[in-house]
């Protein structure tokens, strides 16, 4: 196991591709945070879940043969084990959070750090035993003792059950002793989120919010919660808040974004004009399939004209393939938009444009009537009518 180092504050950002009027915002889902891997659950040598631990909060990620895992040197997801601490970056998607790379963090010999809240403890002859994480830690006469935010020193006495605690010390004979204990949770314990996303579905105190990565974020809000602006199915929003066991967030506050907000200076004309954009990676079908790809949509609508674009990119297929894309449009059903063939590195992209120029391929004549692009909801890439890649929008 690597030696052990861990922390309770988990960074999760989100950026959310989604844009309206002149908002620019960044392209695709991105999840980061660092945690404790508590357990990993393998369905084979290349997928599975892993979970990990921040403060009570248990976060499962999932991970495929996409996912890069390094602990200096790349290594297999049977090397990555209980109680190393890491970085995730991934992306919210229909199955969960998934990991794009998984990094075991600096190895700190003969040395660890344990943040979180204690759930035993007893006494010993060398000292109080403590256990963080479902870690023991053996507190001695010569361990410091204090309280996050008050000056000098804190009771042995005082400790209990539940409280948040912040522990430094070194490995000794294999046992864990602490050298400075701190009582008190931090400012950033909280799982702190922030993201843009578009509102899908609006009930009593709840949002789904399109997370632009193939699912929804479930946020809830109350009396509490700061909101500016109304809010509304199709609105697109700003959150701020904290994440929950259920792995929802709880608002602090949520920004309605809306065009006459932004373009209030404009002319009457320019407040109708449009800008949409959306990308989502394509995942495998099968477990152990290397075959990636991504696609994206852009609907751009200016003075009455609108543009639209839909493009597909495959990579790691079975080179010289021909394969097939298939999208689900919602009310209307499932469509053919015709082949891709991979090349000799299993490499393919195809454009669809509604003003089609050199090999881009004609959109409109594929769309039924009344659709565009934004009422995607489900690509996937099939060969010999099988599904091998899948994406929601």
């Amino acid at each position: 196991m690597c030696q052990i180092k861990m922390t309770t504050r988990l960074l999760l950002s989100l950026f959310f591709l989604a844009a309206f009027g002149d908002l620019a915002l960044a392209k695709g889902t991105e999840v980061r945070f660092r945690g404790t891997v508590t357990r990993i659950d393998r369905n084979s040598a290349v997928s599975g879940t892993v979970t990990l631990r921040v403060m009570t909060l248990e976060v499962p990620v999932k991970v495929n043969s996409d996912t890069e895992i390094e602990a200096g040197d790349e290594i297999g997801l049977a090397e990555l084990q209980v109680g190393d601490f890491v970085k995730v970056d991934g992306h919210f998607s229909s199955a969960g959070i998934v990991a794009e790379e998984i990094e075991v963090l600096d190895e700190f010999v003969n040395t660890f750090r344990l943040r979180g809240v204690i759930s035993a403890g007893r006494a010993t002859p060398a000292g109080l035993v403590i256990t963080v994480l479902g870690v023991d830690v053996l507190m001695d006469a010569n361990t410091q003792l204090e309280q996050r935010g008050s000056p000098g020193p804190f009771p042995v006495s005082s400790l209990a059950i539940g409280m948040s605690v912040d522990v430094r010390g070194t490995l000794q004979n294999n046992v864990l002793l602490a050298t400075r204990v701190k009582v008190g949770p931090r400012d950033g314990d909280a799982i702190e989120v922030e993201f843009e996303g578009k509102i899908t579905s609006l009930s009593a105190g709840r949002l789904l919010v399109d997370t632009e990565g193939g699912g929804n974020a479930v946020v809830l809000f109350n009396s509490s919660t700061e909101i500016q602006g109304t809010l509304a199915v199709g609105k697109f929003v700003e959150v701020e808040g904290i994440l929950n066991n259920s792995l929802e967030i709880l608002a602090r506050e949520i920004k309605v974004d809306r065009d006459d907000d932004r373009d209030a200076d404009d002319d009457e004309d320019d407040k109708d004009d449009d800008e949409f954009e959306k990308q989502i990676r394509l995942v495998a079908t099968s477990p152990g399939s290397a075959i990636t790809g991504h696609a994206k949509i852009e609907l751009e609508s200016e003075h009455g004209t609108t543009k639209q674009e839909f493009e597909v990119e495959i990579e790691k297929a079975a080179p010289n393939t021909t394969l097939r894309i298939r999208v689900l449009i919602a009310g209307s059903g499932v469509f053919d938009f015709g082949q891709l063939v991979s090349d000799g590195d299993g490499k393919a992209k195809v454009r669809f444009r509604s003003d089609p120029s050199g090999s881009d391929r004609a959109l409109l004549p594929l769309l039924p009537s009344g659709k565009t692009v934004v009422d995607f909801q489900v690509i996937e890439i099939t060969n010999n009518n099988v599904a091998v890649l899948r994406g929601l929008f």
